[in-house]
């Protein structure tokens, strides 16, 4: 019966090994072809051990030991190159302990013949020379185990990380499988049966094919709960049935199989409390602790949803967490999304406190693994698989770098309304443990309490940066104003000063200049020279008693000289002054202006506007264009409580911009080209000092009226023309309660 069940342990291995090649191929791990390629070694020498079982059968026993000796040589290759694979070393060095001894068994294969029949003997045992390459094959299998097991001890030394400690510790567990299973061939001599190299092959097949393994420790623990239930319900039941055979054994009608599914139904019930008990009481013989994690989230919420300063949001927060999960150190980082270069990408930066280490910033593409597996798993990621998963073999040198500089154990992300906002960077556990699903649980739940703190502490910094940036704003403004009005008040005391000191020397030049030109025996081309000093005198003193006119405005210097005032005979006067020029251009220009109330202002400042806006009129409209004056009546409003009158000087020119209908306004403004400049007062678009507009602005503000401007745009091409408004309040001077009214005025030039 032991060869059939030899037979049956065989063909488990064997399918163990093509099932374990066929979920290595599917795990797509590192080095999977090699794997692969080690598997199928072990799949054809299970096959050649079947065979041999086989020979068994028929009786050929010497056979079936050499050929057990072959394979456990073959077992032991195999399971080197799997070690050393494991540990990232290469095929080609692992094979350079290996092929030596290979050549060995080999050459005494073939050159046995020339060995005498018996090599050795001692009393009754022998070494007969069809076992040499048996003997080959054993010390070749006792060198490999040495090796193996010096190898793991220094990389066991060598590990630091508990979830590669975890994993490196199955390989104890399948050194010692393959060290009982070594003894099985070569001691024990059990009759083909090998209950430890298919619990070895099975371990393999597991620990290929699962990427977070279970820890030895939580392992044996879950046995120890299920085996300690399992014996406590056997004792309970033979107990009962034993209790109940004595009790009513006796009686008639008893029947032993009603009483003992009434038994199995209780201890049925018992099961599931019966099953905590224990869990409870195993758990605080190995000092595992449970956690609370409803009562923890609860009371770390309670800690941070006060919290409104991220510098110290983190700290508690990363603090609180510590020493929650019993961690060794810990990080936060804001996650922010960026478009700044051509595909978005999320930019960690971390929030330090103080006497926290620097940690530069790491910025990672949309489409960078980390990326994707946050967004799409919205889950803790480990370490553990930044070393060993496929999807993490792209990661930059640079990055590699910045992962590893953190020491961190665990990777937890924090999310707001689907949005990535944080990231939590969690060092090893204290008691050296690996992370256990429950741990990544707590950790994950712990995070998303966070994210609301976050979002209002990012609400609160934005709040903070934007009255900083307010206020900053605010003193650069307060600065550039008092600049201003320095400049603003050095320029009117210039203004003032030349003007004034101007005033005279002009006054005396021109006085002289009149007289000269009285003569009249002057000579004719004398009296042409004096005529255009003339002119250019005049012009000069128009434009000193501009500037001193706006400055005295401006600055409140001096009171206009108020009286009662006909707008419409003010605009007629100046249209006469102005004739010659509209005639010069070929320009038309119509006034209607209806009866209007008399208003009570400056008429020589009245004057000078409205001879400014109708030559600003005649310089920015083309030949053969038109100018129109008109006037109207409005009505008593908040601005105005007496009511108001209304000119409009309207005209088919060039335009204003909407970006200049303030400026024109000010002092010196020129708009257009200004090397087209001219000082001509006829020509289209000759230009001026600057300060014809300003001066009316001044008049107006002074009169407590308004000024403005209205217009398309500017276009030298299409002309869409401009339309100034003058607004003049009514006033009743002291003493009077009518108003006198103006005759109408409709007046055509030339």
């Amino acid at each position: 019966m032991a060869f059939p069940l030899a037979f049956l342990f065989a063909g488990l291995e064997i399918f163990l090994c093509l099932w374990g090649s066929w979920q290595v191929w599917r795990a797509r791990l590192k080095r999977k072809i090699t794997l692969l390629l080690l598997l199928l070694l072990f799949n054809f020498a299970l096959v050649g051990r079947t065979l041999l079982v086989a020979v068994g059968i028929h009786g050929q026993r010497m056979a079936v030991g050499l050929g057990e000796t072959y394979l456990a040589f073959g077992i032991a290759i195999g399971l080197w190159l799997l070690l050393r694979a494991q540990r990232n070393q290469t095929l080609t060095r692992s094979l350079l302990l290996v092929i030596p001894w290979l050549f060995l068994v080999a050459g005494l294969a073939i050159f046995q013949a020339r060995f005498p029949e018996v090599i050795w003997r001692r009393g009754i045992y022998l070494l007969p020379r069809q076992a040499l390459p048996a003997l080959g094959a054993f010390l070749g299998w006792l060198f490999l185990a040495m090796g193996m097991v010096i190898f793991a001890l220094r990389q066991a030394r060598q590990i630091h990380q508990p979830m590669h400690r975890a994993r490196f510790a199955y390989w104890a567990i399948i050194l010692l499988l393959f060290a009982l299973d070594g003894l099985n061939t070569f001691v024990w001599s059990l009759p083909n049966i090998h209950p430890w190299r298919s619990g070895m092959i099975w371990t393999l097949v597991y620990l290929f094919t699962h990427h977070r393994v279970r820890p030895l420790r939580k392992v044996l623990r879950t046995g120890l709960i299920y085996l300690s239930t399992f014996l406590l319900l056997v004792l309970l039941y033979i107990l009962s049935s034993l209790a109940s055979e004595r009790l009513f054994g006796q009686r008639a009608g008893y029947d032993p199989r009603w009483s003992g599914g009434v038994i199995a139904l209780g201890l049925a019930l018992l099961f599931t409390p019966l099953l905590n008990q224990i869990e409870k009481q195993i758990n605080r013989w190995l000092r595992i602790q449970t956690p609370d994690i409803s009562r923890i989230v609860q009371l770390y919420s309670q800690n941070i949803s006060t919290i409104l300063e991220m510098q110290r949001l983190a700290q508690v927060a990363v603090a609180l967490i510590m020493e929650t999960a019993g961690l060794a150190h810990g990080f936060f980082f804001l996650v922010e999304r960026t478009e700044e270069k051509e595909r978005p990408s999320f930019r960690l930066r971390a929030v330090r406190y103080p006497g926290e280490r620097q940690i530069r910033q790491l910025e990672l593409p949309e489409d960078h693994p980390i990326v994707t597996f946050f967004l799409s798993r919205a889950q803790p990621l480990l370490q553990y698989d930044l070393d060993l998963l496929p999807e993490f073999r792209s990661l930059s040198p640079l990055e590699s770098e910045w992962f590893g500089a953190l020491r961190a154990e665990v990777y937890v992300p924090v999310f707001s309304r689907g949005n990535w906002i944080g990231l939590f960077a969690f060092g090893p556990r204290l008691n050296q443990q690996p992370f256990s699903e429950e741990d990544l649980a707590l950790l994950t739940s712990l995070a998303q309490q966070t994210a609301i703190a976050i979002e209002n502490a990012r609400l609160v910094e934005d709040l903070v940066r934007l009255n900083r940036e307010l206020r900053q704003t605010a003193s650069a403004l307060e600065k550039a104003q008092r600049e201003v009005e320095r400049l603003d008040r050095t320029r009117a005391d210039f203004i003032s000063i030349a003007s004034h000191e101007l005033r005279t020397p002009l006054t005396v030049i021109r006085g002289y200049v009149e007289m000269l030109l009285e003569k009249e025996d002057l000579d004719p081309e004398i009296r042409t020279f004096l005529k255009g000093m003339h002119e250019s005198t005049l012009r000069m003193y128009n434009i000193v008693e501009s500037m001193f006119a706006i400055t005295q405005l401006t600055h409140q210097l001096s009171p206009i000289q108020s009286e009662s005032v006909d707008v419409g005979a003010l605009v007629q006067e100046a249209a006469l002054q102005l004739t010659s020029r509209l005639a010069q251009r070929s320009l038309t220009l119509s006034i209607e202006i209806p009866p209007l109330p008399f208003i009570y202002g400056d008429r020589t400042l009245l004057s000078k506007v409205f001879f400014q806006l109708l030559e600003n009129g005649i310089k920015f409209t083309p030949d053969g264009g038109r100018l129109h004056v008109r006037g109207q009546l409005q009505r008593p409003s908040q601005e105005f409580p007496q009511g108001a009158i209304e000119l409009i000087f309207s005209d088919t020119g060039v335009g204003v911009a909407p970006s200049e209908r303030e400026a024109i306004f000010t002092k010196f403004y020129k708009s257009g080209d200004l090397n087209r400049h001219s000082t001509s007062k006829v020509r289209f678009m000759g230009g001026g000092t600057g300060l014809g507009l300003a001066l009316c602005k001044a008049v107006i503000e002074a009169h407590q009226g308004r000024i403005w401007v209205e217009s398309p745009g500017y276009d030298e091409v299409h002309f869409p023309g401009s339309h100034f408004h003058v607004l003049l309040p009514l006033r009743l001077p002291g003493g009077e309660k009518t108003i006198r009214m103006a005759s109408a005025v409709r007046q055509k030039y030339p």
